[in-house]
């Protein structure tokens, strides 16, 4: 009995030292706890080209210069899981309902209310420099986000960068007054306030 007692005492610090080893792949965490309870707000949202977003005749490849209520997005992480959403976004104001019309035009606008939203999320470092967001499932078919909301975020000099594609105005055809729009490469700047 007293052996088999020794051998128990033995074998708990091995166990305890392989099962939590760093060197496991799975089990590295990264510290993101710098990320949390700071309001990041969106500072740029570049284009990959340059583009007269709001017709002033001015080009420029941020679109915060074209439309600065495009600035007044922001999140908070929390604690808790959650994320505080502050949405700044365009509306569009259309003439007739159906493009082939004559009488058919585009025209945005700031939507400068914009729309403050909470939902869950789970927030992982993927490295030193990279994180993600993950909306829980059960928040999915929002009508603001769609069916999933997955955003990656490399850090870099104290700064969120996200790049994603998605369907964007990238010229607009005067003739026919309506934007043409492609599947383009756009890149959002947050910074912490």
């Amino acid at each position: 009995m007293k052996v088999r007692r020794l051998n128990n005492l033995f074998l708990i610090p091995f166990l305890l030292l392989f099962s939590c080893s760093p060197n496991s792949e799975d089990s590295q965490e990264y510290d993101f706890s710098f990320l949390m309870n700071k309001e990041w707000k969106r500072v740029h949202f570049n284009l990959p080209m340059e583009f007269d977003f709001n017709l002033d005749g001015v080009s420029s490849t941020d679109m915060i210069e074209e439309f600065e209520c495009l600035g007044n997005t922001s999140f908070k992480l929390l604690h808790d899981n959650s994320i505080h959403y502050q949405l700044s976004f365009l509306s569009v104001t259309l003439s007739t309902s159906h493009p082939n019309n004559p009488d058919y035009i585009q025209e945005y606008y700031c939507d400068e209310e914009g729309v403050g939203i909470n939902f869950y999320a789970s927030f992982k470092m993927l490295d030193e420099n990279t994180f993600r967001i993950e909306r829980y499932p059960e928040y999915n078919n929002s009508y603001l986000f769609g069916d999933e909301f997955i955003a990656i975020f490399e850090i870099v000099d104290d700064k969120l960068v996200r790049r994603y594609s998605r369907r964007h105005p990238t010229s607009y055809d005067e003739e026919n007054q309506v934007y043409n729009y492609e599947i383009i490469e756009v890149e959002e700047v947050f910074e912490y306030y």
